[in-house]
């Protein structure tokens, strides 16, 4: 009994100590520990259990001293001065209290109110259905994954050659295939009321007519590639697109169906015309960007030229003009961008940004001979005859240069068979322009503001159609398409209804009348 009423006065001490003296309080707690090891009677297991009761309870009593060496605790001082407050007292018998317990609501806790997400509601003048395609577009990004399309045949029943030949180029692309594919069922479902959009509805039409297959099966199950050689392949039954004929019959420039046309001409229509339909529905939900620049625009999608001042390389300023424009799925896919700019002999440079759907090359120089010479004859400076300063309305010297701005995805390129003279006539040029399968874009023909920054993935294409012009006159003549087929991995070569396999060689053989007009070209690393 006199070793527990020790235990219990030391125990006091170093409760007392440990508030303002820990290294006191600790040594107390040692002497309870040594006077329970003491103690000879027989009641050294019960003395332990009391220890530790004991500690916890003043451990519950009083919280553990901070060490000397641990880092301070940094509270929030309220910086108004108050009055110091004076604890108050306790007693002995306060230190055998057992703490306070808080009462514990047993009620559910309702669960944390989630607000939605804010949805954008359409403009008033918007309906749903318009809207929603307007969002789709606006947000849309490529996709350039291939599927196994089944060929088909195009029917001509008329001289509609170079809208067939045009339509299967642009069948050879995947991420056109896809994209007219997403707007299918926004199109379809959309109601009478909203926004028409004749173009889309015929490309999806027109899409529709294919359907995928599927994978080629490979004798090497683990080597998808190794496809034998074959000259014959899988295709549907030809047809006629005649919506599409249709609708070119509501376009300017082919009023008159039925006669022969410009191939290109028609691409550039075509894809012209689903550009600004998608911009009527974009613009609803986005505002235009100029050069990269967002900027609002008022009315209609496309504001007159601006000028601004460019300082370039050796603190050189150049004056830039160029139209505020909308971003599309199909400019993100195909559209390009070429800097002209004008030099006088007064130093004052003019550059204007020019937007293009395919890229005019001039093979007409005797020093042509290749695409590769094309582009970089593309960037040669030539002088201007008779320039007029617009200030003083003198004849003075004046050069012009054209560079690429800007390269799509999918990179189309015009060689220029087609001589025009003054007089209204036209010749073709039936001379050997050799074109490549892998095409990759010289820096030299870069402009200075992208020449640095763009890598060499971004400048490497890889061919995946070639439209020929086969004939002795341009008023006259025929158009075929070799299209690459990435699941068969086989050219095929369409000719209006006929379908057939070519190989390479046969691709890039020079068969005067027929010569390269239109050539497709993507980015190999898609």
């Amino acid at each position: 009994m006199e070793a527990t009423n020790i235990a219990t006065t030391q125990e006091l001490k170093a409760a007392s100590l440990s508030n303002g003296f820990p290294d006191e309080a600790e040594e107390a707690k040692n002497e309870v520990k040594c006077s329970s090891v003491s103690n000879e009677t027989g009641f050294e297991a019960t003395e332990e259990v009391k220890e530790v009761k004991a500690e916890q309870h003043l451990s519950s009593v009083f919280p553990p001293a901070r060490k000397r060496n641990d880092n301070p605790v940094e509270v929030e001082v309220d910086p108004t001065p108050s009055e110091p407050v004076a604890p108050a007292p306790k007693s002995w018998a306060s230190l055998f209290k057992a703490p306070a317990v808080s009462k514990v609501s047993t009620e559910p806790v309702p669960p944390p109110v989630q607000t939605p997400p804010a949805v954008t509601p359409p403009p008033a003048n918007c309906d749903p259905d318009t809207y929603k395609l307007a969002m789709h577009l606006n947000n849309y990004a490529l996709v350039h994954e291939g599927l196994n399309l089944q060929p088909r045949g195009l029917l001509n029943k008329g001289n509609y050659c170079y809208i067939n030949a045009v339509l299967q180029g642009l069948m050879g692309c995947p991420p056109f295939y896809n994209m007219i594919r997403a707007i299918e069922p926004i199109v379809k479902m959309k109601d009478a009321s909203a926004k028409p959009t004749p173009v889309m509805e015929t490309l999806v039409s027109f899409v529709n007519e294919f359907v995928t297959l599927p994978p080629p099966v490979s004798p090497n199950p683990k080597a998808k590639k190794s496809i034998k050689p074959s000259t014959e392949i899988s295709h549907g039954l030809p047809f006629e697109p005649s919506i599409v004929y249709s609708l070119m019959q509501t376009f300017n420039a082919f009023k008159e169906m039925g006669r022969q046309e410009d191939a290109e001409e028609l691409l550039t229509v075509l894809l012209n015309a689903l550009n600004d339909e998608m911009i009527e529905f974009v613009k609803l939900v986005s505002k235009p960007v100029q050069n990269g620049i967002d900027k609002p625009v008022e009315n209609g999608n496309v504001e007159e030229p601006e000028e601004w001042q460019v300082i370039g390389p050796k603190n050189k300023g150049t004056v830039t003009r160029s139209a505020t424009i909308c971003r599309t799925p199909v400019g993100d896919l195909f559209l390009g961008q070429m800097r002209s700019v004008l030099q006088t002999e007064k130093g004052i440079c003019t550059a204007t940004l020019q937007p293009f759907f395919t890229l005019q090359l001039d093979i007409q120089n005797e020093k042509v001979n290749t695409v590769n010479e094309a582009l970089d004859m593309l960037v040669v400076k030539e002088p201007l005859v008779g320039y007029i300063d617009p200030k003083n309305k003198k004849e003075i010297s004046a050069s012009r240069q054209t560079t690429l701005e800007a390269l799509p995805p999918v990179l189309m390129l015009h060689l220029k068979c087609f001589l025009y003279d003054k007089h209204g006539g036209c010749q073709k040029l039936m001379k050997k322009i050799d074109f490549p399968l892998e095409l990759e874009i010289p820096r030299d023909v870069l402009s200075s503001n992208i020449k640095a920054k763009m890598s060499n993935k971004q400048r490497n294409y890889k061919l995946f159609a070639v439209i020929y012009h086969d004939g002795k006159e341009a008023t006259k003549g025929h158009y075929v398409a070799d299209v690459y087929h990435p699941e068969l991995q086989r050219w095929i070569r369409y000719d209006d209804a006929a379908i057939k396999v070519v190989d390479e060689k046969t691709l890039l053989r020079h068969s005067p009348p027929r010569v390269p007009y239109l050539l497709f070209y993507r980015r190999k690393e898609f």
